[in-house]
């Protein structure tokens, strides 16, 4: 499966830091990496990043254009107006084009196509887990071989289901709600479509679904704190550091990595949280955190641990690319003339994928950039 990015950031408190412990550096040394911009356009066009896949292969838009870019350096252009959400290891590219779902080749060439819909994820096998309909009273199901298996809540043959992620099993999670309603309840869904509740400790309350890993670990929050899910059962809640009274995790897919990692932030309040690393099994570790940034907000961790994030200060003017690996933090340059970074997801050989902003204007409730689609390959 594919992950992507996040959306809120962690305000760092110095008085959080002391109480927590701190992961060790061991012998590792900070990553370099320099910004490089894919495809052959000059720095002035506008190009966005969408998805990153785990052998590092990109795709997002170039100018006006659609494109895949290799992780060989290709630039393989798709039809205009098509968005990619995910891009497997075994080289499909799922995603929509003129609201059409389209699982593509990364040279290109097309898969398979079904009308009035759209990929949410990908297995490597190829089946997707695809949405039709504009909101919340949508169909969602499991495609394959040119087949639609619908999702289904078992006992609730009225409610409709919005996937979240897929795992290489089929297995799919998700929210679930009825026609009408805005009460949102979370779900495992087995290959078969087949969908069960999942327990919440506060029903009702705020939930998220993020993410579900191969081992059938799922990644969730209700009421602002983390959950996991291991099992039908019900769920464990994500331990708060030493000294804080809550935990959270990052939004998105690649908050969760295969090995169950978790990466998300603990305070006693949202004013002075930290961001943490949560070892499969293993008690919250603080991040090392920047001397330069007031806020991190985690983007995304691959099953070998490292870690990426956004540092800002605050101002949403000069935002950073972040780095964490073996216990180091690191801290990526731009492409010149840019003042601001952004990250959408990092692949299994560690390459960030983000880009490179310039700050040109903004009126009330909306900021102007010039974005440059960018990548980092630490060493």
């Amino acid at each position: 499966m594919s992950h992507r990015r996040v959306t809120r950031a962690a305000l760092v408190g110095a008085t959080t830091i002391a109480t927590m412990a701190v992961l060790p550096a061991g012998t590792a040394v900070a990553a370099t990496a320099s910004p490089v911009a894919p495809g052959a356009a000059g720095l002035t066009q506008n190009s966005v990043i969408t998805a990153i896949g785990p052998d590092g292969t990109m795709a997002g838009t170039e100018g006006s254009a659609s494109v895949i870019w290799t992780a060989a350096g290709r630039t393989v252009r798709l039809p205009a107006g098509s968005e990619v959400r995910t891009i497997t290891a075994s080289g499909l590219v799922g995603g929509s084009s003129g609201g059409t779902a389209t699982i593509w080749r990364t040279n290109g060439s097309t898969v398979a196509t079904r009308v009035g819909a759209r990929v949410v994820d990908l297995t490597e096998g190829g089946t997707a887990a695809i949405v039709s309909g504009p909101d919340a009273t949508n169909d969602s199901g499991l495609w394959s071989g040119g087949a639609v298996t619908p999702l289904r809540v078992l006992g609730r043959p009225d409610a409709r289901v919005q996937p979240a992620d897929i795992n290489n099993n089929g297995e799919v999670v998700g929210l679930a709600t009825v026609p009408g309603s805005w009460q949102w309840t979370p779900v495992r869904c087995q290959a078969n479509g087949d969908c069960v509740q999942l327990p919440l400790p506060s029903p009702g309350a705020d939930v998220h679904v993020a993410a579900i890993n191969d081992s059938g670990r799922v990644l969730g929050s209700n009421d602002g704190k983390g959950l996991l899910w291991d099992s039908a059962g019900p769920p464990t809640p994500l331990p708060p550091a030493a000294g804080s009274t809550y935990a959270r995790p990052a939004d998105g897919r690649q908050a969760l990595n295969a090995r169950g990692d978790v990466i998300g932030y603990s305070g006693p309040g949202y004013d002075l949280e930290h961001p943490v690393l949560w070892p499969a099994g293993g008690a919250p570790v603080a991040l090392p955190r920047s001397t330069t940034h007031t806020t991190s907000e985690l983007r995304a961790i691959n099953d070998n641990g490292d870690i990426a994030a956004i540092g800002s200060d605050g101002t949403s003017r000069a935002e950073r690319v972040l780095f964490w690996r073996g216990g180091q933090l690191s801290q990526f340059s731009l492409l010149p003339l840019r003042t601001g970074g952004t990250v959408v997801g990092l692949s299994e050989t560690g390459r960030v994928a983000g880009g490179s902003r310039l700050r040109i204007g903004s009126i009330p409730g909306f900021t102007y950039y010039s974005e440059r689609a960018t990548y980092w390959d630490p060493r």
